[in-house]
């Protein structure tokens, strides 16, 4: 939940418990969609779940139910969203397909709020924070459910005084990071980052202060942790956003922005960091570099638009190196991997790829290496160009080159454009 939206609990009573939290997902793999939460068609406490591609545009609806849905988790193959709805009176967990198709639901409970879902690696489960439906004092534990509708089985990883939030895998599945708060009150200062083995036990606790630390993702590589925190601004209406080493060592800040930033989740290709930010005037959805620069608005809207969410285009990025986007418009190559070739060169064929796919010719072999197009959700094609070895390389010591990237196929129709 964003600071504000806390505040808001003791304003507004029983009808704070809408307000959305951030969602925190971070699967390998190449850069796909991203989801986010808006109330631009909803009321003050009611919103739905959009998408859009990494530039901004177009920005499609994917519920309309006249109901609080938000805090949208890409599953690890990009195909299945889940996201909490209030739609049956409090707060419970839904799946649908990637084009908000095929709504499911997966629990079915009474005077308890069921949210901010992630899923495992393996894509059969989702943990979640299970906590009373009282707006006034949550008291949270973390629980985990089969993404089974005949059999969902609902059980806790974590059950202990205080209230435990914003539950997430590392990328392998063997670790879970999350916030708790002991004392049951939120932004008192006692708010820490945690981490435990993914069955709930070896709890050790990542930071220690008396500021608010919260909402932490990890890397796709599973080697750093990006949370918002209050530590610099000392204003819990004013967080900005920090990484660290998974061990808790090595903080560092990457926003310093006067207005309030929150939620960050990183791009699947550990490239970029999407977060909510309030410094254009309005929540609004932002994107920038892993280090900090460059932030660039996503959204424009006087709505609320907070929660967003990275979806993953599978791919086995292990041995490449990230290079960056050839362009971000439709027809463009983004989220461009390479090995055993220099990123220059692997940008510069991903773009005459992605012209001559764009003028209506896929290339099968372009540049010695060959390419396959395998079309993936909305319009991206996941692009694979591998440079065989020559027989007189066999024997030594060169790799196999490879570049990959995801193509905006500006030939499929998208909904909202």
């Amino acid at each position: 939940m964003s600071a504000r939206s806390a505040l808001l609990v003791v304003v507004l009573g029983a009808a704070a418990a809408l307000v959305p939290a951030p969602a925190q997902a971070s699967w390998p793999g190449l850069n796909g969609w991203l989801s986010f939460s808006s109330n631009r068609f909803g009321t003050a406490l009611s919103g739905d779940v959009f998408a859009m591609p990494s530039f901004g545009l177009p920005q499609v609806q994917l519920t309309e139910v006249r109901a609080d849905d938000g805090q949208s988790a890409w599953s690890p193959d990009g195909r299945r969203i889940a996201f909490k709805s209030r739609r049956n009176g409090n707060n419970e967990l839904y799946v649908m397909n990637a084009d908000g198709s095929d709504e499911t639901r997966l629990t079915n409970s009474f005077r308890v709020s069921e949210g901010q879902p992630f899923w495992s690696p393996d894509g059969r489960r989702l943990l979640y924070r299970k906590t009373p439906d009282n707006p006034i004092v949550q008291d949270a534990d973390i629980w985990q459910i089969d993404v089974d509708p005949a059999n969902p089985n609902p059980r806790p990883v974590l059950e202990r005084a205080g209230d435990e939030r914003y539950p997430s895998y590392s990328p392998d599945g063997s670790k879970i990071v999350f916030r708790g708060d002991h004392d049951l009150v939120d932004h008192s200062g006692d708010e820490e980052l945690y981490v435990m083995d993914a069955d709930g036990t070896n709890i050790v606790q990542l930071t220690s202060n008396d500021v608010f630390d919260s909402a932490p993702a990890f890397s796709p590589d599973g080697t750093q942790l990006a949370f918002e925190s209050a530590r610099d601004s000392g204003d819990a209406l004013a967080l900005d956003l920090y990484v660290m080493n998974a061990d808790g060592s090595d903080v560092r800040r990457l926003t310093a922005d006067p207005a309030h930033d929150e939620g960050p989740i990183w791009s699947p290709d550990g490239t970029k960091i999407a977060f909510t930010s309030e410094r254009g005037g309005s929540s609004d959805i932002w994107v920038m570099n892993a280090d900090g620069s460059g932030p660039r608005r996503l959204t424009d809207d006087p709505s609320r638009d907070e929660s967003p969410d990275w979806q993953a285009i599978p791919f086995a990025t292990a041995g490449h190196v990230a290079c960056g986007d050839a362009g971000l418009a439709r027809g463009a190559a983004t989220s461009v991997v390479a090995a055993g070739t220099p990123c220059r060169a692997a940008l510069r064929l991903a773009e005459r790829w992605a012209a001559r796919a764009t003028d209506g010719t896929r290339p099968a072999r372009l540049h010695g290496s060959d390419c396959t197009a395998t079309p993936h959700t909305f319009d991206s094609v996941l692009v694979d160009c591998v440079h065989p070895l020559e027989p007189d390389e066999a024997g030594a010591d060169d790799t196999a080159r490879d570049v990959a990237f995801v193509w905006r196929d500006p030939a499929v129709a998208l909904p909202g454009a």
